[in-house]
């Protein structure tokens, strides 16, 4: 569980420092899956209990003090550490005691509350959550207004989080190197043989040197040809072997990366094919080149595999 935790904040690090475009989503489980019905199903039981607990007489508020509660902290976690006065304020407004008392005197109003909780949100959301904010503000029905509100704020604090990350990131990629390396030494302290495969992965791509020039300077001379070579490999991978424990944080994007190499090849193998075949590739124009190109390039998509090439050639071919 360590080492598990080890990298998972190592890999977290890592995407956020090399990856431009980082950013958290909302989890959408798959439709029809298990996970999603049971948590349809209880959340929808929860709504629905809410509503009985306010039509029965007199009205029941033991959910609403739940959520109201939730709220709260949901909204104080929108706040930066700086903004104490709003923090006091919410805390306030939002006072459990407070809310308690006004339930045992009959007196809360949760609409009022609604009204408050709704007006911070559109100071604290980001301009692409105005217009759920004006859909809350029209709405009547007092439990699809705060089930309304409640699915706002998960979205503003993915948007919170996001923000967070935007303004981290320079911190975090100046300082992800050290970072990474002792978060890696960690796990390598309670792993066994935690480097076997990189081991394996760059002996594979050392050359064989003779006995007289295998002194200690000239293995240190060979270390960027090993890498290179190493790297390369990585770039044609067939999966022969275990991936190097190194460069695990980037197996998925040397994948990708092979896949765009790939596709880089195929198309130019058309083109210089198809074009010395036709009318000679000196002859050719750049602009009709550029326009064979563009339009191989869509006709072949995606297409990698030797059966989906199979499947798209004859198109290729066709234009």
């Amino acid at each position: 569980m360590k080492a598990a935790n080890s990298v998972s904040k190592m890999a977290l690090a890592h995407d956020i420092a090399v990856d431009d475009d980082f950013h958290l989503e909302k989890v959408d489980l798959p439709t029809g899956s298990i996970q999603k019905t049971i948590k349809d199903i209880a959340h929808q039981a929860f709504w629905d209990l809410l509503k009985e607990e306010f039509e029965e007489d007199p009205p029941k508020y033991d959910r609403a003090l739940t959520l109201l509660e939730e709220i709260k902290e949901w909204l104080l976690s929108l706040l930066l550490p700086h903004q104490t006065r709003s923090q006091q304020e919410i805390k306030d407004k939002l006072d459990t005691e407070l809310i308690r008392q006004q339930i045992s005197a009959g007196t809360l109003d949760l609409h009022s509350y609604s009204q408050y909780i709704i007006s911070l949100m559109a100071r604290l959301c980001a301009p692409g959550r105005d217009d759920k904010i004006r859909e809350l503000t029209a709405m009547k029905d007092i439990v699809a207004l705060y089930k309304g509100i409640f699915e706002t704020l998960e979205f503003m604090r993915i948007d919170m989080a996001n923000f967070t990350i935007r303004m981290s990131r320079p911190h975090i990629a100046a300082c992800s190197v050290e970072y990474e390396r002792s978060k890696f030494e960690d796990y390598l302290k309670i792993t066994p043989d935690g480097l076997r495969n990189t081991r394996a992965w760059l002996h594979r791509n050392r050359k064989e040197t003779s006995a007289s020039s295998a002194s200690a300077s000239n293995n240190v001379q060979i270390i960027p040809s090993v890498l290179v070579d190493a790297f390369i490999e990585l770039l044609c991978w067939e999966g022969s072997h275990p991936w190097p424990e190194t460069v695990a944080m980037d197996e998925q994007r040397f994948a990708e990366m092979r896949q765009k190499i790939k596709g880089i090849q195929m198309l130019s193998s058309i083109l210089l094919v198809s074009l010395n075949r036709d009318i000679g590739l000196l002859q050719a124009s750049p602009d009709f080149r550029n326009s064979v190109k563009e339009h191989a390039a869509v006709v072949l998509g995606d297409a990698r595999s030797s059966e989906e090439l199979e499947a798209v050639l004859p198109s290729v071919g066709a234009q």
